[in-house]
């Protein structure tokens, strides 16, 4: 399908000068000025806008489309499209939609401005319950899972996995290798035995228990039967539990603290709204129930005109 291609004709810089109302591009019945252009634009996060639209591909794009739905916006109006009813009364709707998320915008920024200082209250929480603010231990292990597979006996594999223990005792750094050649686990292939955090509660208890026996990087465990066979464990990282200071936690609270603050202050706003009191009939009410059973109803002409 043939189309313009807009670049080639009017220079970026067209867009960066000119009253609002100045034209920017035009095609078949189709004309675009800055204020058109603006508007589309308005709708990309203002931090995007400038990277967004400095794109030639994505400025020719934009300028597209809004060509296309121009021209088949003047179509409609000339086929009567923007005098039928239900069009309008779904406009009107629209309206109301676009002006309700416009004046929550607004509201937001209000309440942005009355945000009270959340340091001292900060430390107040940080003060009352310093133990949330701990790290936990971790320890990252590495282990070779040796299960009763292809008509191997339970005794069997303690066997085999004392041997294949003895041999990572003796080469501990060719672990990872005894993994790959002996390992029943198959997510060795992407992991080559790794598990992080394998105190953490998702990890069988049993295997939980001995990983924190381990009582230094690079120890490796004598065989832990779990239901899923025999494991050698070796641990790989080690970073113990400390509290951490106020200054290390105390930008995440004061976010937390004014993030909370802001939606506090909104859902009080908007609760005020929703309580303000209801006026229906409840046979009105109750009629909501069947009028859509059937054809929907037409739209009124009048609503064309509003109160």
């Amino acid at each position: 399908m043939k189309r313009f291609l807009l670049l080639g004709m009017f220079p970026v810089m067209v867009l960066a000068a000119g009253g609002p109302h100045d034209v920017v591009v035009k095609q078949g019945s189709a004309t675009l000025t800055h204020a058109d252009v603006d508007t589309v634009i308005r709708r990309l996060p203002e931090a995007e806008r400038a990277k967004t639209m400095g794109d030639p591909k994505t400025l020719e794009r934009t300028l597209n489309n809004m060509l296309l739905a121009r021209q088949l916006a003047d179509e409609a109006r000339a086929n009567g499209l923007d005098k039928d009813p239900a069009f309008i009364a779904e406009m009107r709707w629209l309206t109301e939609e676009k002006l309700a998320a416009a004046r929550s915008e607004q509201i937001s920024r209000e309440i942005e401005q009355s945000v009270p200082d959340m340091q001292a209250l900060a430390k107040e929480k940080y003060m009352a319950d310093k133990a949330a603010f701990a790290t936990k231990e971790v320890r990252d292990v590495r282990h070779i899972l040796i299960g009763t597979k292809d008509g191997r006996s339970d005794a069997e594999a303690e066997a085999l996995a004392r041997k294949i223990h003895a041999e990572a005792v003796a080469a501990p750094d060719k672990f990872i290798d005894l993994v790959k050649a002996n390992s029943d686990d198959p997510s060795k292939t992407q992991n080559d035995g790794a598990m992080p955090d394998a105190t953490s509660p998702q990890f069988d208890p049993t295997f939980a228990g001995a990983v924190r026996k381990l009582a230094k990087v690079g120890d490796i465990s004598e065989p832990v039967k779990t239901p899923w066979g025999y494991h050698i464990i070796k641990l790989e990282r080690l970073s113990p539990a400390r509290q951490r200071s106020f200054d290390e936690v105390k930008d995440g609270l004061v976010t937390d603290l004014r993030e909370t603050y802001l939606k506090e202050r909104k859902r009080e706003y908007m609760d005020k709204l929703r309580n303000n009191k209801i006026e229906a009939e409840p046979e009105t009410i109750g009629a909501l129930r069947s009028r859509y059973d059937g054809k929907m109803p037409d739209a009124p002409a009048e609503s064309a005109r509003q109160p």
